[in-house]
């Protein structure tokens, strides 16, 4: 079974945050300050139009880039915003620490301090006048804060060679696979771990590569019990949990599910070669203290098969980490 769990922004934003470089985040909070200005550009006509044509045009140059540069401070911000609330969230805390709202809102408020002698010609008491520009700085900052941070979320998205989804479901299936251990470490009972990789990625281009993933796990979701899980790991490959199953059960299950696939992809090629599957298989023994262990026994076990050639399962059988590899010449003897 698929594990589609809802993504929420805040933890894209955090993951694009974290793994993207610092130009590429300030740019992006640069461009989002620009359309920012743009839309604040009609505000501030009142104030410009009795401006001449090189005056006007250096004033709303200037403008551009101060509010590009406030949305650039404000990515960096808004990064170390989510560090502190993931760090609070860990320690169990019911509070959030805002950084970037009261930035937008200070900012606002000296800006509207400047300009409101230009803009309003009558006098108003200082008593009067003081909350006016509280209030509505505050409102409006809630508002540009909003829209700064959605046009700064695409354009990280739309700038940023992360691959945060896959990040994120790999945190996902970590998550599950963590309380699946905790269940099996504590009461015994068989638990065995699946990682396939196409043999053939370096042979396919980023989009077709995706694709190919995306109908692996549609495949194999088809194909694997309701107790079973599947997600991917970092560098897109799939994994698969098999509760109550033993290396035996996993390597009839893999076998199966590898056949399926190949037929199914027999109309997909690179360069024209066959696309084929190389798959590395764990299983729990009580000597494994996390599924950290599990994890890093499938993958060592995928490693052994794509040395041997690809195209073949390999397993990690026993608790000495002795492997036996299977391909299509050779069946795997059980122990």
């Amino acid at each position: 079974m698929i594990m589609k769990e809802k993504i929420l922004p805040s933890e894209k934003y955090e993951v694009l945050s974290t793994f993207s470089s610092n130009p590429i985040l300030m740019i992006s909070g640069f461009l989002g300050g620009l359309i920012l200005a743009l839309l604040l550009f009609p505000l501030l006509i009142p104030l410009i139009q009795k401006m001449d044509g090189e005056k006007l045009r250096g004033t709303v140059v200037a403008g551009f880039g101060i509010v590009g540069l406030l949305g650039a401070i404000a990515a960096k911000l808004l990064q170390g915003e989510c560090k502190i609330n993931r760090e609070a969230y860990k320690r169990m805390a019911e509070f959030r620490i805002p950084l970037v709202y009261p930035f937008f809102f200070l900012c606002l408020l000296v800006i509207a301090a400047v300009l409101w002698p230009r803009l309003i010609s009558i006098n108003v008491a200082t008593w009067i006048a003081v909350p006016i520009l509280v209030l509505g700085s505050a409102i409006l900052s809630f508002g540009l804060v909003v829209t700064w941070r959605f046009w700064h979320i695409l354009w990280l998205s739309i700038l940023s060679t992360v691959d945060w989804k896959t990040i994120v479901e790999t945190r996902n299936f970590n998550r599950q696979l963590k309380i699946s251990f905790a269940e099996v470490n504590r009461y015994p009972s068989p638990l065995s771990l699946t990682i396939m990789e196409i043999d053939q990625s370096k042979q396919l281009n980023s989009r077709a590569m995706k694709r190919v993933q995306e109908e692996l796990m549609n495949i194999i979701d088809k194909n694997i019990r309701e107790a079973d899980a599947i997600g991917r790991i970092e560098g897109g490959r799939v994994v698969i949990t098999m509760a109550h199953t033993g290396s035996s059960g996993a390597v009839v299950q893999a076998e199966r599910v590898k056949k399926i696939l190949e037929e199914h992809l027999k109309s997909l090629d690179a360069k024209g070669e066959r696309i084929t599957l190389s798959i590395g298989i764990s299983s729990y023994t009580s000597d494994m203290t996390s599924y950290e262990d599990l994890i890093e026994k499938a993958q060592l076990a995928l490693c052994q098969a794509r040395e041997d050639g690809g195209d073949r399962i390999s397993i990690e059988l026993t608790e000495d980490g002795k492997q036996m590899t299977d391909d299509r010449e050779e069946k795997v003897d059980k122990n």
